[in-house]
């Protein structure tokens, strides 16, 4: 506007819509994917679904829907748009004094509509089923910062800034469910048509966060910096008295390259040495949880429906911010005129008043509540690497990282450890957080072996079981199979990530590929709980099949005698693979169905080491010359890829993609999870 304003703005609006059959939970009913896999080839494409009748009984559990009839009968319709809009104004008040103003606005609607049609299990049971959900969400920023710079005699720098902002977040969310339509015609998109209908529920939550932070960096003779910071955040998530949280940083770095004496050793470009501390804060909770809020009933009055209220949480006053103090030191080095840049950090970080769900003691009358309990410990070490390794026609340059972090539960409150989160379809909890382990570490059984005769199960801790299942270790000796008998069996974190760039230039053409991978990390397979346990009904795993066990004797002579005194047996089940070692066999093909197959142990504890063809990009940049009569400045024209190649011992889908990886309480865990695709791009980039 003059030369001393500036204003700018941004306006990105974007629509789509998807068919979003569910590929990525765990629902081995619904999701796609998991249906494909565990779905028995030998019921054919039409599973029990080509014999329905006026009599035919839909809670047979031998009618399933098959994933033909996911994929094709299934509707699941999402629309989603996404606003966002930016605003900013810089003003230069005076010679190193300028202010900034922002604002910001995004906003988000999210409509999905499904149907299951009566030609399902689940609509044949309902005459039709259809939901209709949308959910909005609205958030606005307004941030206002001054910004202050002065040199003093060429040997002293000041740099000071004062931030104060301002968020608000506002989100809505509406349900309705509806059941018993007359026909299929319409699905969701005539509601009225439905004859039973739940009640629609609603929820609005509001929250806010206001934010003042203050930052001065002082450099001394262009060799000594140092940085010291105070930021105050106030969150409405929390408890009157605890709304505000105060985080402190400073820093404090070294040019050592600028010193004589390093000069004089004419081994190094450039040397840095940098120490810092700080702390930051965590809300990462729903709004209202330190509150005493209601819920809604209905209930029988006088023969008629009424509605009223319930306690559904009990308030917690002393409810605050999650705090982690992080130490980091490290070292920046060159050598060959800058030709090679080596970074090494290391740093110790512990999070304590961690916001986690526990459990109430059962007199209050709530099963749980959101409490600051416990303390996590991260320490770990990082190493860039970057080299140019030719520099003339043909330019080569190579960057690498790689990372090591250990982590480890310090303390969880009163009890020692706690579940995650996530339950297998027979209640398991896989996920553990206990003091002294790493965080959402695995816990299970140990299989000793494969139960071969009834006499053996007679005399083991799991008088349940049957012949070709599998035994677990009885690690307390009660003779009864119990949690005290559970041990840690993996580990869903990493023993390191690395990643290798390669970029080749020769005149106008570019290359440039990405690897990188993961050392160590174990993931848990829910999918390998159904493909692995050989259940008779279920599909199996090639590798779970061939190596099921299989008596010494050959199964079309053997036969037992159940429990309840009925015979079981194997004749007709001759299928010409299998292995005897009941050792390092999987459970018996084909036998009836038991619960020993449905406990957590490490049988499905899978490596997720991998290394990744990342990226691979090639690219021609036309000539300038070429390009100067039309007016166009640069015109590049490109190729990329993603995803190509995986080499990993992981035998599910992806060891890098897991259903839950952004939640801790649910980590590592792989449903059969959709993967990563693999995509190629067209490219045209053109500047005027």
């Amino acid at each position: 506007i003059t030369s001393k304003i500036k204003v700018n703005t941004r306006i990105n609006l974007t629509k789509g819509n998807a068919n979003a059959l569910m590929t990525n939970n765990g629902n081995a009913n619904q999701n796609l994917i998991s249906k494909t896999t565990s779905f028995a080839p030998t019921n054919g494409p039409d599973g029990g679904s080509e014999n329905i009748g006026d009599d035919f009984d839909f809670n047979d559990p031998n009618f399933l829907d098959t994933p033909i009839d996911i994929a094709t009968k299934y509707i699941d319709d999402k629309e989603q748009i996404n606003m966002l809009g930016a605003f900013g104004l810089n003003y230069k008040l005076s010679r190193g004094l300028t202010f900034n103003a922002t604002g910001a606005l995004t906003y988000y609607l999210n409509n999905r509509d499904t149907y299951w049609p009566q030609s399902t299990r689940r609509g044949a049971q309902t005459n039709g089923n259809a939901t209709s959900a949308k959910n909005q969400f609205f958030k606005s920023l307004v941030q206002f910062q001054l910004s202050y710079y002065k040199s003093f005699n060429k040997n002293h720098q000041i740099n000071a800034v004062a931030v104060t902002s301002n968020e608000k977040f506002d989100f809505r969310q509406d349900y309705v469910n509806v059941k018993n339509f007359p026909n299929d015609n319409l699905g969701y998109k005539n509601l009225a048509s439905g004859l039973d209908f739940s009640v629609p529920t609603n929820r609005f939550t509001e929250s806010a966060l206001s934010s003042y932070l203050g930052r001065v960096n002082y450099t001394l003779y262009r060799k000594y910096i140092f940085t010291a910071s105070i930021r105050a955040d106030g969150s409405s998530r929390f408890a009157e008295n605890n709304k505000w949280g105060y985080f402190p940083s400073g820093a404090i770095a070294w040019k050592m390259g600028k010193e004589s004496f390093i000069k004089n050793l004419h081994v190094f470009s450039d040397l840095k040495f940098r120490l810092s501390y700080g702390r930051t804060g965590g809300q990462a909770i729903q709004p209202y949880q330190s509150l005493a809020t209601l819920a809604t009933k209905n209930y029988n009055f006088n023969g008629n429906v009424a509605s009223g209220y319930f306690e559904n949480n009990l308030s917690n006053p002393d409810l605050r911010w999650e705090t982690t103090d992080q130490f980091d030191i490290g070292l920046d080095l060159a050598f060959a005129k800058n030709r090679i840049r080596l970074t090494l950090d290391a740093y110790h970080k512990k999070t304590t008043d961690l916001l986690m769900i526990v459990e109430n003691s059962p007199s209050s009358g709530y099963p749980t509540k959101i409490a600051n309990i416990g303390a996590v410990e991260n320490k770990g070490f990082e190493i860039d690497l970057y080299g140019v390794i030719l520099n003339k026609d043909l330019k080569w340059n190579v960057s690498a990282n790689i990372s090591f972090n250990r982590n480890k539960v310090l303390e969880m409150g009163k009890s020692d450890f706690q579940y995650g989160s996530y339950q297998t379809p027979r209640g398991a909890q896989p996920i553990i957080f206990k003091e002294g382990e790493a965080l959402g570490a695995f816990i299970g059984y140990k299989k000793v072996k494969i139960f071969e005769t009834w006499e053996e199960i007679r005399n083991s801790a799991q008088p349940t079981a049957h012949v070709g299942d599998m035994m677990f270790e009885d690690r307390d000796g009660n003779g009864v199979l119990s949690n005290e008998d559970t041990a840690i069996i993996g580990n869903p974190n990493p023993d390191a990530l690395w990643g290798i760039t390669n970029e080749f230039k020769y005149k106008s053409f570019d290359l440039s590929f990405l690897i990188d991978g993961q050392i160590g990390g174990d993931i848990y397979s829910i999918a390998d709980m159904d493909l692995g346990a050989n259940y008779r009904q279920w599909n199996s795993s090639t590798s779970s099949a061939v190596n099921s066990w299989v008596p010494a004797g050959g199964l079309p002579s053997m036969s037992w005698e159940l429990e309840d005194g009925s015979i079981y047996s194997t004749e007709g089940y001759d299928y010409g693979f299998g292995s005897s070692d009941a050792y390092t066999s999987r459970p018996m093909y084909n036998v009836t169905s038991s619960a020993e197959r449905g406990r957590v142990s490490d049988e499905y504890i899978k490596d997720a080491s991998y290394i990744k063809l990342r990226n691979v990009s090639f690219g021609y940049n036309v000539n300038a010359k070429v390009l100067k009569a039309s007016g166009v400045k640069r015109l590049r024209l490109y190729v990329s890829a993603t995803n190509l190649i995986t080499i990993t011992k992981f035998d599910g889908f992806d060891p890098d993609v897991t259903a839950f990886n952004s939640n801790a309480s649910r980590r590592g865990l792989d449903f059969g999870t959709y993967p990563a695709s693999s995509t190629v791009t067209l490219g045209l980039n053109v500047a005027f």
